[in-house]
């Protein structure tokens, strides 16, 4: 997973050039998904994916917010696929 904003790059495989972060938690149920990543010591949560879902006979979205700690917040949609 990477994240690339405001110039800066976090990767969860800690790619050259990159800040490494991991999968602080994660949750998913029929109506959300959550994902926070933190440093790679677990003291800070560096961003936050917040999803809601959405489906209606055979369509299915989700849309939410990502926000990254210092940087900013954006609004995500994920169209079906």
């Amino acid at each position: 997973m990477w994240l690339d904003a405001d110039g800066k790059t976090w990767t969860t495989d800690g790619q050259p050039g990159s800040t490494k972060v991991i999968v602080g938690q994660a949750f998913e149920d029929d109506e959300r998904m959550l994902i926070d990543l933190t440093d790679e010591g677990l003291s800070s949560i560096v961003a936050k994916l917040r999803l809601v879902k959405a489906s209606e006979q055979s369509s299915f979205a989700m849309g939410g917010t990502l926000s990254i700690d210092g940087v900013g917040a954006w609004a995500v949609t994920c169209p079906e696929p």
